[in-house]
């Protein structure tokens, strides 16, 4: 496998060289239904977990059972899977209330080789879709790409119906069928037709067998496509063309028929594929895991990452081997300070571990320096309360409103709020007159006004001798 999947990405590389374009990309990488399996599940089985443990459940042996194993129905609609498997839930919201979910399931190991052998060549891939998303991106009619063409036509649908989309391989042999509503798949399959040495029919036999599929999907989903897209080479021998939509319509009645002729339809949709992807404005971003698989970026972020946090912890490292140096000399300066205070005093005469009464002679010190000191000063307290209590007469006049009274032992300001001028300069005067006052109020206030009220601050200091 591996040197097939060289070849493919040299002949990949060789390709975009001559094609013209940009050498270094590759807008799509598609891979075909080839060991793909598209079947229903419960919504509640849909997740891989549930899948793998179906198909576990299938593979085991039940001897010992009487009445023989019984398989899940889930993990027979799943068989011959490799271990590397990707699981992709399919849109089931236009579906019935209650009905089951499509679900693809496919082998990825080559695409993955081969993505990271593109990228090791300096290839970047774009996104990574399976032929099925392909189809029902560029021949749903209600497509977003293609919401600008409705849009020029005179009568516009105001629905777009679930559209079934059937495209014939007649390299290989076999028709790939998809069910989508705007462009988002629903369900999908593939099916064997009679293909001859010369070219491959397309047989009424095998639209009837179509059909039946059909039948059984739409029991399970609870809808069925109203409008049928058939995308199909010109035949020599089987069903003219002209004449295809007329029996496919006897086959199913319910629907409208578009047919589009190509001499190769498979790349016919690789090609508008193309298209859709250069004349988007904003890239398509595709839900597969693929597309998003690390490659040569993001291996040099990593490395820029860890080579940040390198130099991170360099500085780190650095920032704590100079905090420890710094640390270590102060605790140096710290020691030598408290030897000096040691030897200060022991410097005492006669030093205090020689004394044999240590407690009476420190006191006795103490007494001395005291004595030369003087008795220490208390600051005697001002008459808070006092003050207080006299100011509280002054402001209890009618028509003033106290804002805050500040009296401590260094700070007397009141801010009040009154109605007029003269009310202020009245207060002004009484705080000033009050006999026996330990406070000295300042002759002017501070005034202001503020809306029909006028703001006045008066402030004032101790008396130098005032205690209580």
């Amino acid at each position: 496998m591996l040197e097939t999947i060289d070849d493919a990405a040299v002949w990949i590389r060789q390709r975009l060289k001559s094609g013209g374009g940009s050498s270094k990309s590759l807008p799509v990488l598609c891979l075909d239904t080839d060991g793909a399996v598209c079947t229903w599940t419960k919504p509640e089985d849909s997740a891989p977990e549930m899948i793998n443990a179906a198909i576990d459940q299938l593979d085991s042996n039940h001897e010992d059972d009487l009445e023989g194993a019984v398989h899940s129905t889930m993990g027979e609609r799943f068989p011959n899977l490799p271990l590397e498997v990707n699981y992709e839930s399919l849109d089931h919201e236009q579906t019935s209330e209650g009905s089951r979910q499509a679900v693809v399931a496919t082998p990825d190991i080559p695409a993955r080789l081969l993505i990271d052998q593109l990228d090791s060549m300096g290839i970047r891939i774009g996104r990574v879709e399976n032929i099925w998303s392909l189809i029902a991106q560029c021949w749903d009619p209600g497509a977003p790409h293609r919401s600008s063409a409705r849009a020029s036509q005179r009568v516009v649908s105001t629905d777009d119906p679930i559209c079934g989309c059937v495209v014939m391989d007649p390299n290989r042999g076999r028709i790939i069928w998809t069910w989508s509503k705007e462009g988002k798949l629903i369900a999908a399959g593939s099916m064997r037709i009679s293909q001859s040495a010369e070219d491959t029919q397309f047989h009424e036999s095998d639209l009837s067998r179509l059909c039946a599929d059909w039948i059984g999907w739409a029991s399970q989903l609870g809808v069925a496509p109203l409008r049928v897209v058939l995308v199909l080479p010109e035949q020599e021998d089987g069903l003219d063309v002209n004449q295809f939509g007329s029996v496919f319509t006897k086959h199913w009645p319910t629907a409208t028929t578009d047919l589009i002729t190509d001499p190769d339809p498979i790349l016919a949709t690789l090609r508008a594929a193309h298209k859709i992807q250069e004349d988007s404005s904003e890239h398509t971003h595709s839900k597969s895991d693929l597309s998003n698989r690390p490659g040569r970026s993001h291996r040099k972020m990593y490395r820029w990452a860890g080579a940040a946090l390198v130099i991170a912890g360099v500085a780190i490292g650095w920032t704590a081997t100079t905090l420890y140096a710094q640390g270590s000399k102060t605790m140096s300066e710290a020691k030598g300070i408290r030897s000096g205070m040691v030897e200060e005093i022991m410097k005492l005469q006669p030093p205090i571990q020689q004394l044999r009464l240590p407690t009476v002679e420190l006191q006795a010190r103490l007494d001395r320096l005291i004595s030369r000191s003087g008795p220490m000063k208390v600051t005697p307290t001002k008459p808070i309360l006092e003050e207080l209590e006299t100011i509280s007469y002054v402001l209890g006049m009618s028509g003033i409103e106290i804002e805050s009274i500040q009296l401590t032992h260094t700070l007397v300001k009141i801010q009040i709020r009154v109605d007029d001028l003269a009310l202020a300069e009245q207060i002004n005067q009484s705080l000033r007159s009050i006999e026996g006052s330990h406070l000295q109020w300042r002759p002017q206030s501070e005034l202001s006004r503020r809306g029909n009220l006028i703001e006045a601050a008066f402030s004032a200091v101790w008396d130098s001798g005032s205690s209580s």
